[in-house]
């Protein structure tokens, strides 16, 4: 697991293409290339990008290979009468060179309706943790106001209103030996029957760029997280391997 030291929990803050309408449990896939900001390390720094300059120095860095990447998944804390199950999704640079990895508003791992494997449950997974905080927003389903609720009723967590989402784009460097985390909280959505026993899958694609920025060779990288539940509640988080393309070290 990585240290304390090395989890950088804040990215700086992209830009925002448009704030996606009340889309219910149901994710909104970014189909635009927004501004985007970058973080360097454990020192944030902001600025925006449109499309890589073709003199860039880094242009010709290769995309690294799955294997410097390390994706962890864990139980952050269980569900009591005071708050909902958390979980946590890590992406460590085991490399020795850094790279950079882009994705949605939950960077390093996107997530919401996670589908039970062997059955036709579902659970949903909340932002706890900036950036995503603030680029998702909980809705009244009636007239898009803030007054969703997250609520324990009928034996479990619940999650009221819909959800909107900003469509954007996050890009953020890893050195090596440093890692970028998010946390989701756990609902059942709406007035949905409580998880049953057993195990929820979700997965999410990435693309990631050799070096510093994202005007290096790119690569898509996939990986996902199990969350088991038993006895009413989560038991048990993990994750996949990092797979996909990638050469370079």
């Amino acid at each position: 697991m990585p240290s304390r030291r090395a989890v950088i929990a804040g990215l700086s803050a992209t830009g925002v293409a448009a704030l996606a309408g009340c889309n219910g449990v149901t994710r909104r896939d970014t189909t635009t290339t927004p501004p985007r900001s970058t973080s360097n390390g454990s020192t944030p720094s902001t600025g925006t990008s449109s499309s890589p300059s073709s003199s860039s120095s880094t242009s010709s860095v290769p995309p690294p290979s799955p294997s410097a990447g390390q994706f962890e998944a864990s139980l952050v804390r269980p569900a009591t009468a005071d708050h909902p199950a958390r979980v946590a999704a890590t992406l460590s640079n085991v490399g020795d060179a850094p790279f950079t990895v882009t994705g949605d508003y939950g960077l390093p791992f996107t997530a919401s309706n996670v589908q039970q494997v062997d059955g036709g449950g579902s659970i949903y997974l909340f932002p706890a943790s900036k950036p995503a905080t603030t680029y998702v927003s909980l809705q009244d389903a009636a007239n898009g106001g803030p007054k969703g609720t997250t609520t324990r009723e009928k034996g479990c967590w619940r999650l009221h209103g819909s959800v909107a989402t900003a469509a954007i784009a996050l890009f953020h460097t890893i050195q090596p030996g440093d890692s970028l985390q998010v946390a989701y909280d756990v609902f059942v959505y709406g007035d949905g029957p409580c998880p049953a026993n057993g195990r929820y899958r979700t997965s999410d694609d990435v693309t990631v760029h050799g070096g510093t920025h994202d005007a290096g060779e790119s690569a898509q990288w996939h990986y996902g997280v199990t969350i088991t539940f038993s006895g009413g509640d989560v038991s048990a988080v993990t994750a996949s391997d990092v797979t996909g393309q990638g050469g370079g070290t």
